[in-house]
C-alpha cells in the first residue's frame, strides 16, 4: 500500500460519514412538510405510513429532554406523566409551528407555578377579649383542584395540548396580524367602497347603518373613531364579527376555503373551530377531561357554558363554594402568558397591564371574577404589593383598575364566608390583629 492510499484510509476513518445526518434532516423536512399540508389526523396517518412519525418524536424528545440541547430549561423534563401520545402531540405542534408550542409549554408552566400559589383571603374575626382583628387562608388552586377531583396532570396537560386543534387551521391565518387599528382602516375602505354585505354584518351585529355614518361622517378617520367607540359601547372586537377574508390575500382566502372554513368566518369562528378540533385531538388520544378543558380555554360559549354541570363544575372547599369554571382558569392562564411574551410585532406587557385585561374579560362575563380574583390576588401575594410599587406601566390607569377589581370581590369572597361560616378545620389560617 502506497503512502498515499494510507493516508486516504486513516482519513476515511477519522472522517464521520455525512450521510445519515443528511438522511436524518431529509426526513425531518419531509415531515414538515406534510405537518404543514394536512390537519392533524390526516398527517399523523402519513406520518405513520412514511415511518416518519418516530423520527419526529425521538427528535422532538432530544430537543426538550437532553441537558446539553438550549431548551432543556423548557421544563418539559420535570414533567413525568407525558405519555407516548403526548409526545406525539408536542412532536407534531413543534414541526407544525414552533411558536405556538412554544407558547403551549410558556403556558404550562406559568400553570404549573401557580398551582401552589395561595390568595390570602381575610376575614374579620374576634378573639374572646371581643377585639376585632383580620385572619384569613390562604387558598391555592392546588387545594381547589384536590376538592373536586381534579388530577393536577389533567389541568396541566391540558394546558401543555390547548391549541393542539392550531394544526387545522391555515398557517397563513395563525401567522395573521390584523390589529384594531388595522381592522378599522379595513372597515372605512370597505364601506366607502359600497360593500352590502359588510354594511349588513355591521347593522345586524352593531344595530347601526353604517352606510349613513360613512355619509355623514368628517372623512375617514371620523367615521373610523365612531365605529370603534361603538364596537368599544357593544363590547365587540372587530375579529369577532367581520370576516377574517377582508385581512386575507387571495391565495390565504382560498387556502381557508380548502380547510372548508364558510367565506364569512371571523377570526372569532376560526378559534372555535380549533378549540373544538383540541377537544377532538385530545379525547381520541384518551384524555377525556384534558379535552374538555381544551376545547372550552376561549370560553367563547360561555352562556352555554354556565348551564353544564360537567363543563362548569364550581369549586369546593370546605363548606366554601367558588363557581370557578376550571377552564377559565386556562383561559386566564393562556391570556397572561400571550400578553406578557415579547414578540417581533408586539412589546412584553407589564403586570398591571396583563391584570388590568384579565380583570376586563371578568367584568365581560368571559370568565369568572373568583377565577380572576384568585389568579391575580396569588400572584400580588406572592411577592407582596411593594414588589411592584415601581412598575412602569404605558397605559395609565392599569394599576388602579386591577385595585379596584379586588377590593369590590374581596368584599364579596368576605360576604361568602361569613354566611357560609368557613375556617375552622378548613385551610391554614393565617392572622394579624388590627387597632
Amino acid at each position: 500500500m502506497s503512502r498515499q492510499e494510507d493516508f486516504s484510509t486513516e482519513s476515511a476513518e477519522r472522517i464521520p460519514d455525512p450521510r445519515p445526518a443528511e438522511k436524518g434532516r431529509e426526513r425531518m423536512e419531509r415531515a414538515r412538510n406534510i405537518v404543514k399540508e394536512g390537519g392533524y389526523d390526516k398527517a399523523i396517518a402519513i406520518l405513520k405510513e412514511e415511518g416518519l412519525l418516530e423520527t419526529v418524536i425521538q427528535e422532538t424528545k432530544k430537543k426538550y429532554l437532553e441537558e446539553d440541547s438550549p431548551h432543556y430549561e423548557s421544563g418539559l423534563a420535570s414533567a413525568k406523566f407525558l405519555t407516548d401520545e403526548d409526545w406525539q402531540l408536542i412532536a407534531s405542534m413543534d414541526i407544525f409551528d414552533p411558536e405556538t408550542v412554544e407558547h403551549e409549554i410558556r403556558v404550562f408552566n406559568l400553570a404549573h407555578d401557580h398551582l401552589e400559589k395561595a390568595a390570602f383571603v381575610p376575614v374579620k374575626k374576634k378573639n374572646v377579649e371581643g377585639n376585632e382583628y383580620e385572619a384569613g387562608y390562604g387558598l391555592s388552586l392546588d387545594e381547589v383542584f384536590e376538592h373536586e377531583g381534579v388530577l393536577k396532570e389533567h389541568f396541566l396537560r391540558a394546558a401543555l395540548h390547548h391549541d393542539i386543534g392550531k394544526m387545522d387551521v391555515p398557517p397563513s391565518v395563525l401567522m395573521n396580524r390584523t390589529t384594531d387599528e388595522d381592522w378599522k382602516h379595513i372597515i372605512s375602505l370597505r364601506i366607502g367602497l359600497g360593500d352590502a354585505s359588510l354594511s349588513q354584518t355591521l347593522s345586524e351585529t352593531l344595530g347601526v347603518d353604517a352606510d349613513q355614518m360613512f355619509q355623514g361622517s368628517e372623512g375617514r378617520a371620523d367615521f373610523e373613531e365612531k365605529i370603534a367607540a361603538l364596537m368599544k359601547e357593544k363590547n365587540f372586537r372587530a375579529k369577532d364579527i367581520i370576516p377574517l377574508r377582508y385581512a386575507l390575500s387571495e391565495r390565504e382566502a382560498d387556502e381557508l376555503a380548502e380547510k372548508g372554513f364558510p367565506p364569512d368566518s371571523t377570526l372569532a369562528d376560526i378559534i372555535r373551530v380549533h378549540e373544538e378540533r383540541s377537544g377532538d385531538i385530545l379525547r381520541k388520544a384518551g384524555f377525556a377531561t384534558e379535552a374538555e378543558l381544551a376545547e372550552n380555554h376561549h370560553n367563547y360559549r360561555a352562556h352555554d357554558l354556565r348551564d353544564s354541570k360537567d363543563i362548569n363544575k364550581p369549586i369546593s372547599i370546605g363548606t366554601l363554594v367558588l363557581n370557578v369554571c376550571l377552564a377559565d382558569v386556562l383561559h386566564i392562564a393562556d391570556v397572561e402568558q400571550a400578553m406578557q411574551a415579547k414578540r417581533a410585532y408586539k412589546r412584553a406587557l407589564g403586570p398591571f397591564e396583563t391584570w388590568s385585561t384579565i380583570c376586563e374579560l371578568a367584568e365581560q362575563g368571559k370568565v369568572s371574577k373568583e377565577a380572576a380574583y384568585l389568579w391575580i390576588k396569588a400572584e400580588i401575594d406572592e411577592k407582596g404589593k411593594e414588589a411592584y410599587a415601581n412598575t412602569k406601566e404605558e397605559q395609565p390607569g392599569r394599576q388602579e383598575h386591577v385595585e379596584r377589581f379586588l377590593l369590590a370581590e374581596e368584599d364579596a369572597v368576605w360576604k361568602n364566608l361569613d354566611e357560609l361560616g368557613y375556617g375552622a378545620g378548613s385551610g391554614k389560617e393565617k392572622g394579624r390583629k388590627s387597632d
